[in-house]
């Protein structure tokens, strides 16, 4: 029996035991496919000698240092590459591990940028509660509306008119 709450409540999954290349290897000794994508996906696939020594490379020196409080070589030079890459007029890159963590942290410095300006817009009431009307109707569980997906009508501030 698992604890695990797995996206298919009905059957048994099989347990990934190991990777090569584009293939997934069960514990039974099954190999598949990963052909994985979305969220999922893994375009250098498992196993690579390249990927795994630069990561117990840097696992030997390295294994977590808080973007708030440190930067790190490694980090630098990623930066660097992005921008060296990036279109005119981007200086900074901001390392995030994933999609909502990026939405996320874009709200807040949308945010922190206009209220550091004196903006009245992002300071406001009205402001503050269209970002979180935004972050609000995103995020919250199909179930609290009736299993639908958010409606217009939960973009919309408390005074009924539409939120920007």
């Amino acid at each position: 029996m698992t604890h695990i709450l797995h996206r298919q409540i009905g059957g048994t999954l099989p347990v990934a035991a190991g990777g090569k290349g584009i293939e997934i290897v069960d514990a039974a000794g099954k190999r598949y496919i990963d052909a994985s994508g979305g969220a999922a996906v893994s375009c250098l696939g498992h196993g690579h000698p390249a990927v795994t020594a630069a990561l117990h490379e840097q696992l030997d020196r390295l294994a977590y240092a808080h973007t708030g409080f440190f930067t790190t070589e490694v980090a630098e030079r990623l930066a660097d590459r992005l921008i060296a890459d990036a279109p005119e007029g981007i200086s900074h890159a901001y390392l995030v591990s994933g999609g909502s963590e990026a939405v996320e942290a874009a709200l807040k410095m949308a945010r922190q940028y206009f209220t550091e300006r004196g903006h009245s817009a992002a300071t406001s009431s009205r402001g503050a509660r269209a970002i979180t009307a935004i972050r609000w109707a995103r995020w919250r569980p199909a179930a609290t509306n009736g299993g639908a997906r958010p409606s217009r009508r939960c973009w919309r501030n408390s005074d009924n008119s539409a939120s920007s």
